[in-house]
């Protein structure tokens, strides 16, 4: 049935479904299909059918009713959802782009390093930012052009996740937990910015966790679990 819907439930509708089926043709009536007559299956489902015409009618409408709601309501949600998941996905990866170019511009690259290379492969971006001294530099080279370009990457970021959250009712509670957290980081920037915090650090850090794909607990992960998590939307 249906990715989006809890486990418990897309059961229930497939055992109903597979119940309507079986009941439909137990109790219809008819003779054996054409192409098991003659078969050995064909005393078994004689030996099963049951005619009885209030079930075969409340297994016909479940059954159409079920394809209705495929129709009307699934196939256009599972779209809806597909759209707001892939522009979901592509604003992450200009975020990205954005950033990276933001750094290497700051950092005075000079080594023509690619920035969707970069911004595509976090074990690229760990490779080359890992060395201290670029990184530093990038970060010392964030004048205020750079810094107004990182707040406009991050509001659009901000813009799609509200977007999207508000947008898609999002069963798996990892999925949901993973983008609000990475909400709540935006939103803490702000607060950082404030003259007694270091926000210029706070900055560097959730810049670093996002593009080496890292964080506090677990050090370096194997995978992009935000873009993991866009996926499974």
């Amino acid at each position: 049935m249906r990715k989006d819907l809890p486990q418990s439930i897309n059961r229930i509708l497939s055992f109903l479904t597979l119940v309507a089926i079986f009941s439909a043709f137990a109790t219809s009536g008819e003779q054996v299909l054409a192409p098991f007559r003659g078969t050995c299956i064909e005393p078994i489902l004689l030996k099963l059918g049951c005619p009885n015409v209030i079930v075969f009618n409340l297994a016909i409408g479940y059954l159409t009713s079920l394809f209705f709601w495929w129709l009307v309501v699934y196939l256009p949600e599972k779209q809806r959802r597909t759209v707001i998941r892939n522009n979901l996905a592509g604003n992450y990866q200009t975020f990205r782009e954005d950033i990276v170019e933001i750094l290497l511009r700051a950092s005075n690259n000079t080594d023509e390093s690619p920035v969707i290379n970069l911004a595509s492969d976090f074990r690229a971006f760990r490779n080359h930012f890992g060395e201290k001294q670029r990184w530093y530099a990038a970060l010392n080279g964030l004048d205020e052009e750079c810094k107004r370009d990182i707040d406009f990457a991050l509001i659009k970021l901000n813009t799609e996740l509200s977007y999207t959250l508000s947008s898609l009712p999002i069963q798996d509670e990892k999925v949901h937990d993973t983008l609000k957290n990475i909400q709540n980081s935006i939103h803490n920037l702000e607060k950082f910015r404030h003259p007694k915090y270091n926000g210029h650090k706070y900055l560097a850090n959730f810049i670093w966790f996002i593009l080496t794909c890292s964080c506090n607990s677990r050090g370096y992960l194997e995978e992009d679990e935000i873009l993991s998590a866009i996926n499974r939307i």
